[in-house]
């Protein structure tokens, strides 16, 4: 957008008044296709002297880009396109069919006042020539907007020669330059990048061209864009133009401030914090992980999928869903049991940029246990293992979609150990045999697992 804007003003000339042409509105009793046409014949005759009329394609591609609705245009529509385009005046017109009539109203509308400067209209008869008609108004309109384009000419020249620059916005000022590079000597340096000055204010990276008035439309359009990534850009006070002016940030222009809203526009920002990247509303993610249980002393391993919900959209925390499993590498009485957990939970995430952000998750849920152990040194088996219930926090960073995190999960379930007691019975000497008993017992079982584990989001 700016680089058009750029461009609009570039081509200019230095003393053109510029004008902008919409297509007419399509009122009552008549189809906007026919509108259109008679509107492309107004275009052709209406050429003011002193004027520069914006080229028709140039219009279309702002109005289609900002969505804008001829039919339901207000006054800060026409702000916002008057400082778009860099045009003072926009013309805007009505057609009706009453009576197998065309009757045609057209306004020449001052954007930075919202006043009509001009107007005028015209009729005939539906079957008639309507080409003639169109010829004569504007013809006739573009007389009568030439006085009015005097006196805007007298305070552009009372401008550029440094005399009532200050003219509230009621006038137009013609932008002189939209992009100025500071290369001329060591005061003045070319900027690429946001500037930082003593550590708090930031400058926007380019002059943007010089205004009559404070162009909130356009500024508040580099916000909504999140431009070098923030969207509290704005006019500097007087004491911080000063300060940029002593670093050596200015070209020779007069400056925009907020005491003093004409000039080049330059814009600052002291926000601490540059604006956060958005979260993906949803994601799907698979992990895959190694580490130990209890403590290392036995190596565990585990896999799963998440899927992340985002029901907040001013905020970037997530509902999470997440089905795996976690197991161990080898089994004895001491080893803890393998189970498959299905947790719920929520995801925060921070994006320090577009590629790299960090995130927390804490899943809380049931699981279903996978095996048991056994010990053939004695008869000692843990069996019928109950559902339990895992909770799990999970910290890590993630590069795009590649994620690597830190994961602990701690699960516990109910289940029965069987013990099998021998002992061995002798007499005077003589073996009689060994004797055993069984022994069953109801028990908790917990495991504790760190895992490290690598992901991909899709």
């Amino acid at each position: 957008m700016l680089w058009l804007i750029a461009m609009l003003v570039l081509t200019s000339s230095a003393f053109a008044q510029r004008i902008a042409v919409l297509n007419f509105n399509a009122r009552s009793g008549v189809t906007q296709v026919e509108v259109d046409g008679l509107s492309s014949i107004f275009n052709t005759y209406f050429a003011p002297k002193g004027a520069e009329i914006v080229e028709r394609t140039s219009v279309d591609k702002i109005l289609q880009e900002q969505k804008f609705q001829n039919s339901r245009f207000t006054n800060t529509d026409m702000v916002a396109l008057g400082e778009m385009l860099n045009v003072s005046l926009i013309v805007v017109g009505d057609v009706n069919v009453v009576m197998e009539q065309y009757n045609i109203d057209v306004r020449v509308v001052n954007v930075q006042t919202g006043t009509i400067v001009a107007k005028d209209g015209a009729s005939c008869s539906k079957g008639g020539s309507y080409r003639d008609m169109m010829r004569e108004l504007g013809e006739r309109l573009s007389k009568s907007l030439e006085l009015e384009i005097e006196k805007f000419q007298i305070t552009s020249d009372k401008n550029s020669n440094g005399n009532n620059n200050n003219n509230n916005g009621k006038e137009s000022v013609l932008p002189k330059n939209m992009t100025t590079k500071i290369t001329e000597d060591n005061s003045k340096r070319e900027r690429t990048d946001v500037v930082v000055l003593e550590g708090f204010l930031k400058l926007y990276p380019e002059d943007l061209g010089e205004f009559s008035r404070e162009p909130n439309q356009l500024i508040k359009q580099i916000n909504q864009q999140k431009r070098y990534g923030y969207n509290s850009w704005r006019l500097p006070t007087q004491e911080e133009l000063d300060l940029i002016r002593s670093n050596g940030y200015l070209s020779g222009n007069k400056y925009m401030t907020k005491e003093d809203p004409s000039g080049v526009l330059m814009l600052v920002t002291t926000e601490k914090q540059k604006v956060h990247y958005p979260i993906a509303k949803q994601e799907i993610s698979i992990h895959a992980g190694i580490g130990g249980g209890e403590f290392f002393e036995y190596l565990g391993f585990s896999a799963g999928i998440k899927y992340k919900y985002k029901p907040f959209e001013k905020y970037n925390i997530r509902l999470l869903g997440e089905i795996g499993s976690e197991f161990v590498a080898e089994s004895n009485p001491y080893a803890p049991f393998s189970v498959l957990p299905i947790l719920v939970g929520v995801n925060y995430e921070h994006k320090f940029n577009q590629n790299w952000s960090v995130f927390a998750d804490i899943g809380l849920g049931p699981n279903i246990p996978l095996s048991g152990s056994r010990s053939d040194m004695y008869y000692y088996e843990i069996s019928d293992y109950q559902i339990g219930f895992t909770l799990s926090p999970e910290i890590g960073f993630a590069y795009n979609e590649f994620l690597f995190s830190i994961k602990y999960s701690f699960s516990s379930n109910g289940h029965t150990e069987h013990f099998r007691y021998y002992y061995y019975d002798y007499y005077y000497g003589d073996y009689y045999g060994d004797y055993y008993y069984d022994d069953y017992d109801s028990d908790t079982r917990h495991s504790n697992y760190l895992l490290f584990r690598l992901g991909y989001r899709f």
